[in-house]
């Protein structure tokens, strides 16, 4: 700001005009949006930071990850990443696990607060990739989580089993008022994310090309509540690997079959309910089979 001062008249004499109590100030609003195509809908902060007018200091203020900056105008983009490149990287407040349909993950957010401040903090998934967040259970939380103090803060994350796999979809989270997907808010901020969920079968390996169809192999029960029961109908040894969904081996044994028949009973040995994948390959590597098996809830 330039300020010119000019000698009023009425400084060559006594002056009595109180101007000393009259006071002016210039204020400025910057504001955040979201960077979600357009169809999302516009979501707007404005950056509220409450200072000290004696110390210069800020007071008060609250927004995701460790820092936040002001946006020119809206800048939707096809890859949520307007923000990203428009003056600092300002998207730093949420760290995405894997993201696998059919699973529960927790999705830790970083937020920053000062002095009293403080905001509720919400979150959207548009599961179904339809260019919303409208649609059911895309708003994360029912009841608001309110954050008064700095720290990581872990939302619980179901997704859907009928999710879209292998393609792009988008992911909205606001610290601020309690609002909705689009809507203004006087304080905080908003961030958008571009993500891709996986297949429930992306954790286990490929298997190579083979003769699995010319073996008859069975499992049962499926879903398992206690024990399971698998059959080969062909000689050999195999190895029965049972993974998570997440593609790490929970569980192995060893299984030999002679006179072309073989059964093997296994325990859950207290598996949490839930999606898991039995590989039963033979010990030359030249059958290999996967079989989805459910965890029933006990």
């Amino acid at each position: 700001f330039g300020v010119a001062l000019k000698v009023p008249s009425y400084m060559a004499r006594t002056n009595h005009t109180q101007d000393d109590e009259v006071s002016s100030y210039t204020f400025t609003r910057a504001y955040d949006g979201g960077d979600a195509p357009e169809s999302y809908g516009n979501a707007l902060h404005e950056i509220n930071f409450v200072k000290d007018d004696y110390t210069g200091a800020y007071e008060r203020f609250i927004y995701l990850g460790k820092s936040v900056d002001f946006e020119t105008g809206t800048l939707f983009s096809i890859d949520a990443a307007g923000d990203d490149f428009d003056s600092s990287d300002d998207e730093d407040g949420v760290t995405f696990p894997e993201l696998i349909v059919g699973t529960t993950v927790k999705v830790p957010v970083t937020v920053t607060a000062h002095g009293e401040s403080f905001g509720v903090l919400n979150a959207w998934f548009d599961w179904n990739g339809d260019g919303d967040f409208k649609d059911a259970g895309e708003k994360i939380t029912t009841e608001p989580i309110f954050a008064r103090s700095s720290g990581v803060y872990e939302l619980s994350v179901d997704i859907p089993d009928d999710a879209v796999v292998d393609n792009s979809t988008y992911a909205r989270f606001r610290i601020g008022a309690n609002s909705d997907e689009s809507s203004f808010n006087a304080w905080g901020e908003v961030e958008d994310y571009e993500i891709m969920l996986k297949s429930a079968d992306a954790g286990i390996p490929e298997l190579a090309e083979n003769d699995e169809d010319l073996i008859k192999v069975e499992f049962y029960p499926n879903p398992v509540v206690n024990e399971y029961t698998i059959g080969i109908e062909r000689n050999g040894k195999y190895v029965l690997q049972l993974y998570d969904i997440l593609g790490r081996v929970t569980k192995t044994s060893e299984m030999v079959v002679t006179n072309n028949r073989g059964l093997k009973t296994l325990y859950r040995d207290g598996a949490t309910s839930g999606i898991y994948f039995m590989k039963i390959e033979d010990e030359l590597s030249s059958f290999a089979k996967t079989i989805k098996v459910i965890m029933a809830e006990q």
